[in-house]
């Protein structure tokens, strides 16, 4: 690359409508009220040249001309709103250095070693930058803080809600066992001829209420259920004298 080839660039770059605010340094664009102001100007704006300046330090390196231009870009760029229209113009002025320096073939590994012999410092420049940028992280962080609340609650609700549903699902499980098994049980009395006297039914009245052991006295009623209907506890005047041999021969092989 040529002196004649920076030229080219410049004047490229030169003839852009975004390049038109980087044509004087920014304290030219400044007006001051007093000198008060104008030293605070001097040490807010820590990067201050022109496109002129950045051709005139590249010597004849298109690489470093736009690498310099870049950096002027970006300074100018930092110190508006996000919003503003100059910042506007320092974006589509920074998309410009990009298609030059493709169109010019300057290669990465040219540019990586200059940055790597004279580094630059990027720094925000704005307070009102510094501001938002803030406000959005903490808002980004009380978003990803309140979805994740939300997430560990919606799986603990899911987690209780599965383990009732397991719950109710063994319940059933387990009455249809117990009721598959008084079924098959009450075939085997089904065709009893030999009927119950008088003295059988009261002593099965005494045995009946003489059962301790609650899960007996559940599976009596089960089967009491089965017969005759609901039944409430052991023995809810249910008179065994009105029932037939088949339940009465039930009740009795269960609470034996």
């Amino acid at each position: 690359m040529t002196r004649h080839d920076v030229e080219v660039v410049f004047v490229l770059l030169s003839k852009k409508q975004t390049s038109y605010f980087l044509t004087r340094k920014m304290k030219d664009w400044i007006e001051p009220c007093d000198s008060e102001h104008e030293v605070s100007v001097d040490k807010l704006i820590d990067c201050d040249y022109t496109l002129e300046c950045a051709k005139f330090r590249a010597g004849g390196s298109v690489a470093a001309f736009l690498h310099y231009a870049r950096v002027l870009a970006i300074k100018r760029a930092v110190f508006f709103r996000q919003s503003s229209p100059l910042r506007y113009m320092m974006e589509c002025f920074l998309e410009e250095i990009k298609l030059l320096d493709v169109m010019t073939n300057v290669g990465s590994a040219v540019r990586k070693t200059l940055i790597s012999v004279e580094p630059t410092v990027y720094r925000k420049t704005s307070v009102q930058q510094d501001h938002i940028a803030r406000k959005k992280r903490k808002r980004h962080q009380a978003m990803e803080k309140a979805s994740r609340a939300h997430e560990r609650e919606e799986i603990i609700s899911n987690r209780k809600r599965i383990h009732q549903l397991n719950a109710i699902i063994k319940a059933y499980e387990d009455l249809f066992k117990r009721r598959r098994t008084i079924i098959r049980v009450s075939k085997r009395f089904a065709n009893s001829r030999r009927d119950w006297s008088f003295k059988q039914r009261e002593l099965l009245i005494e045995r009946m209420l003489s059962v301790e052991s609650q899960r007996t006295r559940n599976r009596m009623n089960e089967v009491i259920d089965f017969y005759i209907g609901k039944t409430r506890g052991v023995y809810d005047g249910n008179n065994p004298h009105t029932w037939t041999v088949q339940t009465c021969r039930h009740v009795s092989h269960v609470i034996r």
